[in-house]
């Protein structure tokens, strides 16, 4: 997706914070707009549409949760993706917003490569799919590895995916995950870094410069914290960080636009396969 006919609108009643997440993002080529509160941002979607939409919770007058309702019960705004940025970060308050429809959720004060890549993610991962109150949408089942050498960490992982009715395989340590990556049909990783023999940080350089495994999703779910790991790991292509303990339902929001661009690219490869072995049948027969 060409990021000069993207469009973003960011809705936040702090200044600050609106300034600055709109001018890194027009950096990056996209068209932002901004609004200081959801009354003014609802005004703003009655004559301008927008591909994404940026979303602060603690706002005057009409709140960021009852301007994604607003924005999901419209027929016209209702395909929008929306990623709510807010200093909120309860359990709670992750699951309404998810529940309510929002495609992302990133916390304040916000890591502006985690918010790039996410953004990326919400414009490529397509359209908002209906998801209604106390029901999160399920998504077509896919392969996921997870890789943790806490035995804990592992099962407490295995049994989240499998509830997702994802088909759940599990490696120790970083060579066995390569071993299992070259022998299975993977969608995505969920990838821990301090592992012996083999860190996430090798697996993860290890699959970038594999043309057969650099097109895998990856998530990496570490207690490293600190921006230093993070940025290194974002920078070597892993598409998302989520640190430990993790929360299940960011997991799953994380998770389900990566599975949704993971199974359009795999779809749109075996289309030029087909139509690569017409061309060479048909070359045969002229």
């Amino acid at each position: 997706m060409d990021r000069t006919y993207c469009s973003l609108l960011v809705v936040d009643d702090d200044e600050f914070s609106r300034d600055l997440l709109s001018r890194r993002l027009a950096k990056e080529g996209y068209t932002v707009a901004t609004a200081e509160d959801g009354k003014e941002a609802l005004a703003l979607l009655e004559h301008e549409t927008f591909d994404l939409i940026l979303l602060d919770i603690m706002m005057p007058e009409i709140d960021g949760i009852e301007t994604l309702q607003r924005i999901r019960s419209s027929p016209v705004l209702r395909e929008i993706p929306v990623m709510m940025v807010t200093a909120l970060n309860s359990r709670d308050d992750v699951r309404q917003c998810i529940e309510l429809g929002a495609n992302d959720y990133i916390s304040k004060p916000f890591d502006m490569l985690l918010v790039k890549s996410r953004v990326w993610r919400c414009l490529e991962g397509g359209s908002y799919c209906e998801i209604r109150p106390g029901k999160i949408a399920e998504e077509p089942q896919s392969n996921v590895l997870i890789v943790d050498d806490n035995a804990v960490n592992l099962d407490i992982l295995s049994r989240r995916i499998a509830k997702s009715r994802h088909h759940c395989f599990s490696a120790r340590d970083g060579k066995q995950a390569i071993d299992l990556l070259r022998e299975h049909n993977i969608d995505l990783v969920l990838l821990d870094i301090n592992m012996p023999e083999m860190d996430g940080i090798s697996v993860l350089k290890a699959m970038k410069s594999d043309p057969d495994l650099q097109d895998i999703a990856v998530i990496m779910v570490s207690a490293n914290t600190d921006n230093e790991t993070v940025h290194t790991c974002l920078k070597l292509g892993a598409d998302d960080y989520i640190s430990k303990p993790f929360n299940a339902t960011i997991l799953k929001s994380r998770m389900t636009p990566l599975l949704k661009i993971k199974k359009k690219a795999d779809m749109e490869r075996l289309t030029r396969e087909k139509l690569v072995a017409l061309s060479t049948l048909g070359a045969k027969f002229r």
